[in-house]
């Protein structure tokens, strides 16, 4: 619900193995032809749409997530009671701020990088290995805060078994923003700004029937919001598998070789992590200055 509550290196791409992880990372032809060798990489489809029109979506987008925001702080005190609704927003704001942290702006290196080599498939591959171990991260935390000395020390005052939904809806806050931000990086702005759009006035009705009916609660709060936030993360990485679709034409006339893998060389690994930590160091010593 990355909308709703208070929240909503022209490098040269690192080398890669000779070969299929080449060939299938950038869309090049002959062996020996380095992977990445335009600074610019060739254009996805839908990389066509204006910027006006991308903008003009988002801001629609935008603008349909704040009904639902208004809904939420009109409908939730009334709900789930003073201790309960402060509890919600307690929770799941500590693992929000858990997550931003986690990140480390290594999504910010993400869109950055992408957005000028659009056809590299391995960097979002690496990206991912990322994205699971914050998650990781986050439900070890939410078991630590589960333990009773703990949890009284961490978070007073809120039930142990909101933990883990509440580290849930923060991820999945984080990852819809991450992957909102690789549709925007490869031209897709407009699809994923559209399935927001639909996705905030589904969300915004199906909560207003639910308190109407009587039937809101904590628990059933967080399923509503689980399968919103976790929705539109499916919805929005169907986009970007559909935009590396082997076979599909892009701006140069060339699709991926073959379909994309998850599997990485040694030397892919440690080239991203070299790349990723150069550029993410700053943003986080500036993430603790200002803490």
């Amino acid at each position: 619900m990355a909308n709703f509550r208070k929240n909503d290196s022209g490098r040269a791409g690192p080398d890669q193995d000779a070969g299929s992880d080449r060939n299938q990372s950038s869309g090049t032809g002959p062996e020996g032809a380095p992977p990445f060798q335009e600074e610019s990489a060739a254009k996805l489809p839908g990389a066509q749409h204006s910027l006006a029109r991308r903008y003009s979506f988002k801001l629609i987008a935008n603008i349909a997530g704040v009904p639902l925001f208004l809904l939420m702080e009109a409908i939730l005190p009334r709900a789930l009671g003073p201790a309960g609704y402060g509890a919600f927003s307690y929770a799941t704001g500590m693992f929000q701020y858990l997550t931003n942290f986690l990140d480390f702006g290594t999504s910010t290196c993400l869109f950055t990088t992408l957005s000028k080599r659009q056809q590299e498939w391995p960097l979002l591959a690496f990206f991912m290995r990322i994205a699971g171990l914050l998650f990781v991260l986050c439900l070890l935390m939410a078991g630590l805060c589960m333990i009773p000395e703990l949890g009284l020390r961490i978070m007073p005052g809120v039930p142990a078994w909101i933990m883990a939904p509440a580290a849930l809806w923060a991820f999945a806050t984080w990852g819809g923003r991450v992957l909102r931000g690789v549709n925007d990086a490869l031209g897709q702005t407009v699809k994923s700004e559209k399935i927001r759009t639909v996705a905030g006035v589904l969300a915004c009705a199906a909560l207003l029937l639910l308190h109407l009916g009587g039937v809101l609660s904590m628990p059933v709060l967080f399923i509503h919001q689980l399968v919103y936030l976790f929705g539109m993360m499916l919805a929005f990485k169907i986009i970007v598998l559909e935009a590396f679709r082997p076979g599909r034409e892009n701006g140069s006339g060339r699709g991926l070789a073959r379909r994309p893998s998850l599997k990485l060389s040694l030397e892919q690994k440690r080239a991203y992590a070299d790349e990723f930590a150069k550029y993410s160091f700053p943003l986080f010593l500036q993430l603790i200055v200002v803490t």
